[in-house]
């Protein structure tokens, strides 16, 4: 089967096209909604996060500074440990289903923060990322692919 000039023409286009919106949507800035707390415990509210393990380190890493010092994050806790997770949003809080929640799974995949006075309050459970230290200074990152440890030079070792 020959393909015509027309029909490679009309195939590299869109296969430039397919490329360009890839590339345009996999550069996009991680955008922060917003920052619940709960004492050492931080969620993150983030659109436009990092797709790999290996991007979301990076991320991390690049921007832990700046994250400490425009959010004061992570908070340590008394005993020096802290974690920081960062939950997919999409912009909008739901309200908690008005069902008995002992007999409903409604509510299982929302979490909740407890500092929004409205009735709109929650969010859809999607994990992207955490970050933990423990009370030895050890900070770990866990992704989709497993646990990576921190070690004091800097290295990072995958170890689960």
């Amino acid at each position: 089967m020959k393909i015509s000039k027309r029909g490679k023409v009309i195939f590299l286009f869109f296969l430039v096209f397919f490329l360009m919106v890839l590339i345009y949507y996999f550069t996009l800035p991680v955008k922060i909604y917003a920052i619940h707390q709960d004492e050492n415990f931080s969620s993150v509210l983030v659109e436009n996060f990092p797709v790999s393990d290996n991007g979301k380190l990076t991320w991390w890493l690049e921007n832990n500074k700046f994250l400490a010092e425009k959010y004061d994050l992570p908070v340590l806790g008394k005993n020096g440990t802290y974690s920081v997770s960062f939950w997919a949003f999409d912009g909008n809080y739901k309200k908690m289903p008005k069902s008995d929640h002992r007999l409903s799974s409604e509510d299982s995949d929302l979490l909740c923060f407890d500092d929004i006075k409205s009735e709109k309050k929650c969010i859809s459970k999607k994990l992207l990322f955490t970050v933990s230290r423990d009370r030895e200074g050890n900070i770990y990152f866990t992704v989709y692919d497993g646990t990576y440890l921190q070690r004091s030079g800097g290295e990072i070792v995958k170890i689960e």
